[in-house]
């Protein structure tokens, strides 16, 4: 999952200082931007990330928190005391967990972003643990700011700790599993800008609480700052007003609806003269926000000698950088649903069971690495006995771009994806964020439009191939092969995917085995009497039928000898029937296989009076 996707439906509800620009993602972390895992995307069109963190995290750090603010408040150097201080003993107990989870996360992740999915998860009960420990009125104000940097040096030192754990020939397999070009901005920013783990809301951030004489991560004081904000804001709304050609070109990604208008309160400013884009073009406009930040007798004062009124807006620019990172991060937390149950209920049980629940830190695996799936095989009919004859393979080649080009983007079109091309057919997988009924049903509408446009190909003169498409569901393995040091092959293995697979290779003519003793025929599916199938059609085994059943409600039908259940989907506008063909039965699987074809119809002309 993309950081942007993830981040968006979050910012449905509005921001304080992101533009939900397309870009904007890599202007904050760099690009490629940071990964993270595929959520579940919920009634409400919003994905959402499931995860679960050992409970002995949370409370190791809230012992190390306790004993690391009653050393400043006691006025130890750094907060930091002898070695059989409570404190060095529970920075011990806590950096022993945190590192064994840490390699736990680096050994199951193959490039999916377990590492940001799990810092995620993590520091937003670091945030809530500061708050919980500042919130009270005998809390020094400063002391979230002062802690900070010794929260950040114990989660650095966690990180090395977990490495120093490894051999050398670990630490290469866990580098080549990182892959190269892979971004830990998004834990860089977690831990190293402060307000992500110091303010329980970043957009309530208020200068004068933040920008304190003693908070070692910022150079800029709050009274410097509020007159550079302040200043920026009258500069862009003359500068909008005015038609400031460079501050319009910067604001040019924005919807004009988005922008303040004439009465906006200051503050609606914020979302644009934070961006680097627009405040760099309200610096270069010498008549506007320059001139009025050279002329400011506050700014003036706030300086430190010798510091330059340059370094004083990089100091500037740098806090409302931290400020938007901090507000991704915190919008991207709400994308977790943080589970704290175990697998006691089945809710969760069966998130995990799908892959869709992550638990760090716990005691069985991150990530279930088994899950249901609909597996789509199709195979061209004729293909093989075609290469043998006096054809050119750029002929041949030119004729599979014809049928497969269409075919990837109906799969596309209906949530699934190509998983591999096997010469003269591919193997298609529905085993996304949908429910397993969902992904049936995109499946079934997958084979039905990948079968009319062969036949619209076919009529054309563009193809004299046909098509043998299978449908069916069950429990797979998931599997990510590294490709080389940057991208990753997933697929999907295991029996039921071999099943998949013997449903759509046949051979022989469906017309001929019709007239055979105990055979049935559905369209171009037929099975004989002694269970060979022959599919020139779209089989559909009995476990995909029964996995649509929860979706969709279908009347028994009896027609010409055939029988088996169908109803009208909307989406197609057509009738599906699934008549029932046989049981088929395949070399090296012991138990047969209900087999139903799938023939599409048109409605029937309503008929006058």
């Amino acid at each position: 999952m993309s950081l942007a996707s993830l981040l968006a439906g979050q910012l449905r509800g509005g921001s304080a200082f992101l533009r939900g620009s397309p870009g904007e993602i890599e202007e904050l972390f760099g690009s490629p931007a940071p990964r993270l895992p595929d959520g579940l995307t919920g009634a409400d069109g919003v994905e959402r990330l499931f995860v679960e963190v050992a409970p002995s995290l949370r409370e190791g750090f809230s012992r190390w928190l306790g004993a690391a603010a009653r050393g400043i408040a006691a006025g130890e150097p750094g907060g930091a005391a002898a070695a059989a201080t409570p404190l060095r003993d529970a920075e011990a107990a806590y950096l022993e967990r945190l590192a064994q989870c840490l390699r736990d996360v680096h050994a199951a992740d193959r490039r999916q972003g377990l590492d940001n999915l799990f810092w995620l998860a993590h520091s937003r009960e670091i945030a809530e643990e500061i708050e919980r420990l500042c919130a009270g009125p005998a809390a020094a104000p400063a002391l979230r700011y002062r802690l900070h940097p010794l929260i950040a040096g114990l989660l650095r030192r966690s990180e090395t700790q977990s490495r120093a754990a490894q051999s050398r020939s670990q630490r290469l397999v866990l580098d080549f599993r990182v892959g190269e070009g892979v971004s830990g901005a998004l834990v860089g920013a977690i831990i190293d800008d402060q307000l992500s783990l110091t303010e329980a809301d970043p957009r309530a951030f208020d200068p004068a609480r933040v920008l304190v004489p003693r908070n070692p991560r910022f150079r800029i004081g709050a009274a410097a700052f509020a007159e550079i904000r302040d200043l920026l804001r009258a500069a862009a709304a003359r500068a909008l007003a005015g038609g400031r050609r460079p501050v319009l070109q910067a604001l040019a990604p924005a919807d004009p609806a988005d922008l303040p208008g004439a009465g906006a309160p200051p503050e609606a400013w914020d979302r644009w003269v934070y961006a680097d884009p627009v405040r760099e073009a309200l610096l270069r406009d010498p008549d506007g926000a320059l001139a009025a930040l050279h002329g400011s007798r506050a700014l003036r004062q706030e300086t430190a000698p010798g510091t330059t009124l340059g370094e004083l807006l990089e100091d500037f620019a740098e806090v409302t950088r931290c400020l938007r990172r901090a507000e991704a991060i915190w919008l991207l937390r709400r994308a977790l649903a943080v589970e704290s149950r175990g697998l006691d209920r089945p809710e969760t049980r069966e998130l995990f069971q799908e892959g869709s629940l992550f638990r760090f830190g716990c005691p069985s695996a991150i990530q279930s690495g088994v899950r249901t799936a609909t597996i789509l095989f199709a195979d061209i009919r004729g293909f093989t006995r075609a290469s043998e004859g006096p054809v050119s393979e750029g002929e041949l080649a030119q004729e599979l771009y014809e049928i497969f080009d269409p075919a990837a983007f109906i799969v596309r079109r209906f949530g699934g994806s190509v998983d591999a091309y096997l010469g003269d057919g591919f193997m298609a997988t529905f085993a996304g964020s949908a429910p397993a009924a969902e992904n049936a049903l995109a499946a079934v509408r997958t084979a039905v439009a990948l079968q009319q446009v062969i036949g619209r190909l076919r009529r054309q003169g563009r193809t004299n191939f046909r098509i043998g498409i299978s449908l069916h569901c069950g429990r797979v393995s998931v599997a990510r092969f590294f490709r080389d040091e940057r991208t990753v092959q997933t697929t999907y293995i295991g029996r039921q995917v071999n099943v998949a697979g013997r449903l759509s290779s046949s051979a022989g003519d469906p017309a001929s085995v019709a007239g055979g003793p105990g055979a049935r025929c559905v369209g171009d599916v037929a099975v004989d009497g002694s269970g060979n199938l022959v599919n020139h059609g779209i089989a559909v085994s009995g476990a995909l039928l029964a996995a649509l059943a929860p979706l969709v409600v279908g009347e028994p039908f009896r027609e010409g000898g055939v029988e088996g259940t169908r109803w009208y989907d909307p989406e197609l506008c057509l009738w599906l029937h699934f008549g029932y063909a046989g049981d088929a039965r395949f070399r090296g699987l012991e138990a047969t296989v209900p087999v139903y074809g799938l023939v599409a119809a048109p409605p029937a002309p309503a008929t006058g009076a």
